[in-house]
Protein backbone atom coordinates (compact mmCIF):
# COMPACT_ATOMS: atom_id res chain seq x y z
CA UNK A 1 0.00 0.00 0.00
CA UNK A 2 3.24 2.69 0.73
CA UNK A 3 4.09 1.82 -2.46
CA UNK A 4 1.06 2.84 -4.11
CA UNK A 5 0.71 5.80 -2.80
CA UNK A 6 4.37 6.51 -3.20
CA UNK A 7 3.16 5.64 -7.08
CA UNK A 8 0.65 8.09 -6.99
CA UNK A 9 2.58 10.78 -4.86
CA UNK A 10 5.07 10.80 -7.97
CA UNK A 11 2.62 10.80 -10.79
CA UNK A 12 1.41 13.81 -9.41
CA UNK A 13 -2.35 12.90 -9.86
CA UNK A 14 -3.03 13.85 -6.56
CA UNK A 15 -2.03 16.40 -4.24
CA UNK A 16 -0.87 16.52 -1.16
CA UNK A 17 -4.15 16.60 0.74
CA UNK A 18 -6.09 14.45 -1.13
CA UNK A 19 -3.46 11.90 -0.89
CA UNK A 20 -3.34 12.35 2.82
CA UNK A 21 -6.85 11.94 2.55
CA UNK A 22 -6.87 8.67 0.57
CA UNK A 23 -3.76 7.32 2.94
CA UNK A 24 -6.13 8.00 5.55
CA UNK A 25 -9.31 6.45 4.54
CA UNK A 26 -6.65 3.25 3.56
CA UNK A 27 -5.74 3.57 6.76
CA UNK A 28 -9.13 3.21 8.10
CA UNK A 29 -10.20 0.46 6.04
CA UNK A 30 -7.63 -1.74 6.75
CA UNK A 31 -8.18 -1.24 10.39
CA UNK A 32 -11.92 -2.37 10.41
CA UNK A 33 -10.95 -4.61 8.13
CA UNK A 34 -8.20 -6.49 10.18
CA UNK A 35 -10.74 -6.24 13.50
CA UNK A 36 -13.43 -7.71 11.58
CA UNK A 37 -11.44 -10.97 10.90
CA UNK A 38 -9.99 -10.67 14.50
CA UNK A 39 -13.64 -11.19 15.55
CA UNK A 40 -14.21 -13.73 13.01
CA UNK A 41 -11.53 -15.60 13.45
CA UNK A 42 -11.48 -15.81 17.26
CA UNK A 43 -15.12 -16.46 16.83
CA UNK A 44 -14.51 -19.35 15.11
CA UNK A 45 -11.55 -20.81 17.44
CA UNK A 46 -14.23 -20.53 20.81
CA UNK A 47 -16.61 -22.04 19.14
CA UNK A 48 -13.88 -25.02 17.91
CA UNK A 49 -12.55 -24.96 21.21
CA UNK A 50 -15.64 -25.91 22.84
CA UNK A 51 -17.02 -28.35 20.51
CA UNK A 52 -13.34 -30.05 20.70
CA UNK A 53 -13.60 -29.33 24.91
CA UNK A 54 -17.04 -31.31 24.74
CA UNK A 55 -15.59 -34.04 22.64
CA UNK A 56 -12.73 -34.28 25.11
CA UNK A 57 -15.05 -34.23 27.92
CA UNK A 58 -17.15 -37.33 26.85
CA UNK A 59 -13.85 -38.94 25.60
CA UNK A 60 -12.55 -38.65 29.27
CA UNK A 61 -15.94 -39.80 30.87
CA UNK A 62 -16.22 -42.75 28.38
CA UNK A 63 -12.30 -43.83 29.86
CA UNK A 64 -12.60 -42.83 33.19
CA UNK A 65 -15.73 -44.99 33.08
CA UNK A 66 -14.17 -48.30 31.22
CA UNK A 67 -11.60 -47.59 34.08
CA UNK A 68 -13.65 -47.73 36.90
CA UNK A 69 -15.52 -50.28 35.84
CA UNK A 70 -12.72 -52.40 35.22
CA UNK A 71 -11.06 -51.46 38.36
CA UNK A 72 -14.18 -52.13 40.22
CA UNK A 73 -14.75 -55.67 38.55
CA UNK A 74 -10.89 -56.53 39.90
CA UNK A 75 -11.32 -55.51 43.42
CA UNK A 76 -14.30 -57.67 43.51
CA UNK A 77 -12.22 -60.70 42.47
CA UNK A 78 -9.85 -59.86 44.96
CA UNK A 79 -12.29 -59.62 47.37
CA UNK A 80 -13.79 -63.13 46.48
CA UNK A 81 -10.52 -64.79 46.43
CA UNK A 82 -9.53 -62.78 49.84
CA UNK A 83 -13.17 -64.33 50.90
CA UNK A 84 -11.75 -67.72 49.78
CA UNK A 85 -8.19 -67.38 51.23
CA UNK A 86 -10.03 -66.22 54.86
CA UNK A 87 -12.16 -69.76 54.61
CA UNK A 88 -9.07 -72.08 53.69
CA UNK A 89 -6.90 -70.48 56.35
CA UNK A 90 -9.63 -70.74 58.97
CA UNK A 91 -9.79 -74.68 57.93
CA UNK A 92 -5.95 -75.01 58.17
CA UNK A 93 -6.20 -73.35 61.46
CA UNK A 94 -8.82 -75.61 62.86
CA UNK A 95 -7.14 -77.94 61.37
CA UNK A 96 -3.32 -77.19 63.11
CA UNK A 97 -5.26 -76.67 66.40
CA UNK A 98 -6.77 -80.18 66.07
CA UNK A 99 -3.37 -81.73 65.47
CA UNK A 100 -1.62 -79.45 68.26
CA UNK A 101 -4.58 -80.47 70.99
CA UNK A 102 -3.62 -84.17 70.11
CA UNK A 103 -0.10 -84.08 70.27
CA UNK A 104 -0.44 -81.74 73.39
CA UNK A 105 -2.65 -84.65 74.99
CA UNK A 106 -0.05 -87.27 73.79
CA UNK A 107 2.81 -85.28 75.52
CA UNK A 108 0.80 -84.43 78.64
CA UNK A 109 0.08 -88.29 79.38
CA UNK A 110 3.24 -89.27 78.60
CA UNK A 111 4.81 -86.83 80.90
CA UNK A 112 2.01 -87.63 83.26
CA UNK A 113 3.63 -91.15 83.41
CA UNK A 114 7.18 -90.33 83.69
CA UNK A 115 6.36 -87.93 86.67
CA UNK A 116 4.26 -90.45 88.62
CA UNK A 117 6.83 -92.78 88.40
CA UNK A 118 10.08 -90.48 89.21
CA UNK A 119 7.83 -89.13 92.25
CA UNK A 120 6.92 -92.95 93.48
CA UNK A 121 10.77 -93.39 93.02
CA UNK A 122 11.53 -90.60 94.68
CA UNK A 123 8.85 -91.04 97.52
CA UNK A 124 9.97 -94.60 98.38
CA UNK A 125 13.47 -93.15 98.85
CA UNK A 126 12.80 -90.13 100.81
CA UNK A 127 10.47 -92.64 103.10
CA UNK A 128 13.15 -95.00 103.32
CA UNK A 129 14.95 -92.39 104.95
CA UNK A 130 12.91 -90.38 106.73
CA UNK A 131 12.17 -94.31 108.46
CA UNK A 132 15.77 -94.02 109.36
CA UNK A 133 16.09 -91.11 110.22
CA UNK A 134 12.96 -91.56 112.95
CA UNK A 135 14.52 -94.80 114.14
CA UNK A 136 17.71 -93.63 115.14
CA UNK A 137 15.40 -90.15 116.72
CA UNK A 138 14.02 -92.78 118.93
CA UNK A 139 17.27 -94.65 120.11
CA UNK A 140 18.37 -90.96 120.61
CA UNK A 141 15.56 -90.20 122.57
CA UNK A 142 15.66 -93.37 124.28
CA UNK A 143 19.65 -93.26 124.81
CA UNK A 144 19.09 -89.46 126.32
CA UNK A 145 16.23 -91.02 129.05
CA UNK A 146 18.50 -93.55 130.12
CA UNK A 147 21.62 -91.23 130.52
CA UNK A 148 18.62 -88.44 132.16
CA UNK A 149 17.41 -91.61 134.48
CA UNK A 150 21.24 -92.23 135.85
CA UNK A 151 23.17 -89.57 135.05
CA UNK A 152 22.03 -88.18 138.46
CA UNK A 153 22.88 -91.08 140.20
CA UNK A 154 26.30 -92.04 138.81
CA UNK A 155 27.25 -88.29 139.77
CA UNK A 156 26.25 -88.86 142.99
CA UNK A 157 27.95 -91.96 143.33
CA UNK A 158 31.35 -91.74 141.06
CA UNK A 159 32.06 -88.18 140.01
CA UNK A 160 32.27 -84.98 142.30
CA UNK A 161 31.55 -81.58 140.49
CA UNK A 162 33.28 -79.64 143.01
CA UNK A 163 36.26 -82.37 142.19
CA UNK A 164 36.37 -82.00 138.89
CA UNK A 165 35.76 -78.22 138.56
CA UNK A 166 38.91 -77.74 140.55
CA UNK A 167 41.00 -80.24 138.66
CA UNK A 168 40.10 -77.81 135.42
CA UNK A 169 40.87 -74.66 136.69
CA UNK A 170 44.45 -76.17 138.28
CA UNK A 171 45.35 -77.84 134.67
CA UNK A 172 44.45 -74.20 132.94
CA UNK A 173 46.75 -72.37 135.64
CA UNK A 174 49.66 -75.19 134.69
CA UNK A 175 49.08 -74.86 130.62
CA UNK A 176 49.29 -70.91 131.39
CA UNK A 177 52.35 -71.34 133.38
CA UNK A 178 54.20 -73.32 130.86
CA UNK A 179 53.29 -71.09 128.39
CA UNK A 180 54.71 -68.09 130.26
CA UNK A 181 57.80 -70.40 130.89
CA UNK A 182 57.95 -71.73 126.91
CA UNK A 183 57.98 -67.63 126.01
CA UNK A 184 60.46 -66.65 128.17
CA UNK A 185 62.75 -70.20 127.09
CA UNK A 186 62.29 -69.03 123.51
CA UNK A 187 63.65 -65.37 124.26
CA UNK A 188 66.75 -66.72 126.14
CA UNK A 189 67.30 -69.25 122.91
CA UNK A 190 67.40 -65.94 120.88
CA UNK A 191 68.96 -63.71 123.00
CA UNK A 192 71.84 -66.38 123.51
CA UNK A 193 71.83 -67.61 119.80
CA UNK A 194 72.18 -63.78 118.89
CA UNK A 195 75.14 -63.12 121.69
CA UNK A 196 76.94 -66.25 120.11
CA UNK A 197 76.46 -64.73 116.30
CA UNK A 198 77.97 -61.33 117.28
CA UNK A 199 81.27 -62.97 119.37
CA UNK A 200 81.59 -65.35 116.31
CA UNK A 201 81.41 -62.53 114.14
CA UNK A 202 83.36 -59.97 116.11
CA UNK A 203 86.35 -62.33 117.54
CA UNK A 204 87.68 -62.29 113.97
CA UNK A 205 88.09 -58.56 114.68
CA UNK A 206 91.62 -57.79 116.31
CA UNK A 207 91.38 -54.48 116.74
CA UNK A 208 89.46 -53.35 119.97
CA UNK A 209 88.07 -50.13 118.42
CA UNK A 210 86.69 -51.76 115.07
CA UNK A 211 84.76 -54.46 117.48
CA UNK A 212 83.13 -51.47 119.58
CA UNK A 213 82.06 -50.24 115.94
CA UNK A 214 80.93 -52.96 114.25
CA UNK A 215 78.84 -54.55 117.49
CA UNK A 216 77.17 -50.82 117.53
CA UNK A 217 76.52 -51.04 113.86
CA UNK A 218 74.69 -54.80 114.44
CA UNK A 219 72.49 -53.68 117.35
CA UNK A 220 69.88 -52.65 115.36
CA UNK A 221 69.96 -55.88 113.31
CA UNK A 222 67.89 -58.51 113.23
CA UNK A 223 69.43 -61.64 114.57
CA UNK A 224 69.06 -63.52 110.81
CA UNK A 225 70.24 -60.65 108.91
CA UNK A 226 73.65 -60.38 111.17
CA UNK A 227 76.09 -61.98 108.19
CA UNK A 228 74.81 -59.80 105.70
CA UNK A 229 75.28 -56.64 107.67
CA UNK A 230 78.40 -57.89 108.47
CA UNK A 231 79.76 -58.20 104.89
CA UNK A 232 78.29 -54.93 104.25
CA UNK A 233 80.14 -52.99 107.16
CA UNK A 234 83.26 -55.07 107.43
CA UNK A 235 85.37 -53.23 104.61
CA UNK A 236 84.68 -49.94 105.69
CA UNK A 237 85.42 -50.77 109.45
CA UNK A 238 88.82 -52.26 108.59
CA UNK A 239 89.68 -49.20 106.53
CA UNK A 240 88.64 -46.60 108.54
CA UNK A 241 91.05 -48.79 111.01
CA UNK A 242 93.94 -49.38 109.42
CA UNK A 243 95.36 -46.58 107.82
CA UNK A 244 98.69 -46.54 108.17
CA UNK A 245 100.56 -44.19 110.75
CA UNK A 246 101.88 -40.94 109.08
CA UNK A 247 105.54 -40.77 108.54
CA UNK A 248 107.36 -37.90 109.76
CA UNK A 249 108.45 -36.73 106.58
CA UNK A 250 108.84 -33.69 103.96
CA UNK A 251 105.35 -34.34 103.15
CA UNK A 252 103.64 -34.95 106.08
CA UNK A 253 101.33 -32.23 106.40
CA UNK A 254 99.97 -33.41 102.60
CA UNK A 255 99.56 -36.95 104.39
CA UNK A 256 97.76 -36.01 107.78
CA UNK A 257 95.09 -34.03 105.49
CA UNK A 258 94.98 -37.57 103.49
CA UNK A 259 94.29 -39.61 106.32
CA UNK A 260 91.68 -37.17 108.45
CA UNK A 261 89.90 -37.41 105.22
CA UNK A 262 86.35 -39.08 105.20
CA UNK A 263 85.44 -41.51 103.22
CA UNK A 264 82.01 -41.79 101.75
CA UNK A 265 80.44 -45.41 101.01
CA UNK A 266 77.46 -45.51 97.82
CA UNK A 267 77.05 -49.00 98.68
CA UNK A 268 77.40 -48.96 94.74
CA UNK A 269 80.26 -51.72 94.93
CA UNK A 270 82.62 -52.42 97.72
CA UNK A 271 85.55 -50.36 98.30
CA UNK A 272 89.05 -51.23 97.69
CA UNK A 273 90.88 -52.06 101.02
CA UNK A 274 94.68 -51.78 100.99
CA UNK A 275 96.50 -54.35 103.30
CA UNK A 276 97.81 -52.42 106.42
CA UNK A 277 101.41 -52.09 106.80
CA UNK A 278 103.79 -52.85 109.36
CA UNK A 279 101.91 -55.92 110.93
CA UNK A 280 102.98 -58.79 112.33
CA UNK A 281 102.68 -62.46 110.62
CA UNK A 282 99.43 -62.80 113.14
CA UNK A 283 98.04 -59.53 112.67
CA UNK A 284 98.08 -60.32 108.85
CA UNK A 285 96.98 -63.83 109.13
CA UNK A 286 93.87 -62.01 110.96
CA UNK A 287 93.19 -59.90 108.47
CA UNK A 288 93.24 -62.21 105.33
CA UNK A 289 90.48 -64.02 107.67
CA UNK A 290 88.09 -60.85 107.97
CA UNK A 291 88.48 -60.31 104.14
CA UNK A 292 87.37 -63.49 103.57
CA UNK A 293 84.82 -63.49 105.92
CA UNK A 294 83.63 -60.52 104.33
CA UNK A 295 83.50 -61.54 101.05
CA UNK A 296 86.50 -59.68 99.59
CA UNK A 297 88.46 -62.41 98.79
Amino acid sequence: MDELLKQLAESNLLTESTLATVRTQVETMITEAVQAKEIEVKAFLTEQWIAERELLVESLDAKLTDLVESEVSELVGDIKSFRNLEVEFAEKLEQEKTVLKEAYENDIGTMVKHLDTFIESRLAVELQEFATDLEQVKKNEFAMNIYETFAPMFQERFVSQDETYAKLQETETKLTEASRKLAQTQKLCESAERKAKMSDLLNVISDENQRKVMSTLLESVATPDLDSAYGKYISVVIERGAKPKAAKTADAPAKQLNENAQVVVTGDKLPIVPAPTNQTPSDQAAYANMRKLAGLV
